[in-house]
């Protein structure tokens, strides 16, 4: 159904009527008949709506003034009635200034009283002795018998530590020089140690060397002897 411009008109008169002045738009949809949507359709805007029909309008326009940035000292023209700022790096330069630092949130480590923050679990002196490990002994304490495994790589985890040991050497085979590929080999094999044996004990720097796979495979089998191969 198509609505009379001239219906609008009286509603528009008569909300006036009711308040005593000209009507903003939380007026009109307190005593007004019509929607807002409508009003829009017909002239375009409020503002349109009101020119139309008194031939002025009660919206205050805002002049740009010339004002000082607190930060920078330079003249700027406003934007809006609020700006403070000639642009946002100077913003951001006196609200970092005034804004406090936020603190960093802490809670209490899980073995001791140390307050450690909340995405940690153990402070430093906790995980230097180990209690953030699976019983809280460092992996070098524990025994070959505590670590191994009945699978085929029944040495693995002793292996995994004896690669973190030698994680800081130059990646080259000690024997041959060979630089694509090399492996952590123990010059005494894992299995000759007793089973009560730390893997601290097995995984020190003299047992360890990088060989190549060839020379690993020689080693393993007696061709090459552990004392024909450089140390670290």
């Amino acid at each position: 159904m198509k609505i009379n411009i001239n219906n609008l008109k009286y509603d528009l008169k008569k909300v006036y009527e009711i308040t005593g002045c000209l009507p903003t738009v939380m007026s009109y949809k307190k005593h007004g008949n019509y929607g807002l949507t409508t009003i829009k359709r017909h002239w375009g805007s409020w503002n349109k709506a009101l020119i139309e029909v008194w031939n002025e309008t009660n919206s205050v326009r805002h002049e740009m003034k010339k004002i000082i940035c607190p930060t920078c000292k330079n003249k700027f023209k406003q934007k809006f009635l609020l700006q403070k700022y000639c642009s946002q790096r100077c913003a951001a330069i006196t609200l970092n200034k005034i804004r406090p630092k936020r603190k960093k949130s802490m809670k209490k480590c899980n073995c001791c009283n140390n307050m450690i923050p909340v995405r940690d679990m153990y402070c430093s002196e906790c995980r230097k002795i180990g209690k953030h490990l699976r019983g809280g002994i460092l992996l070098g304490e524990k025994t070959i018998k505590e670590v191994m495994d009945k699978g085929a790589n029944r040495y693995g985890v002793i292996r995994g530590h004896a690669r973190q040991v030698v994680k800081s050497r130059l990646s080259i085979c000690e024997n041959c020089g060979y630089k694509k590929h090399v492996e952590v080999c123990h010059k005494k094999h894992i299995s000759k140690y007793p089973i009560t044996t730390k893997i601290k004990e097995i995984n020190i720097p003299k047992n360890l060397v990088l060989l190549c796979s060839n020379c690993h495979w020689e080693l393993d089998h007696g061709i090459l002897k552990p004392n024909e191969i450089g140390g670290p």
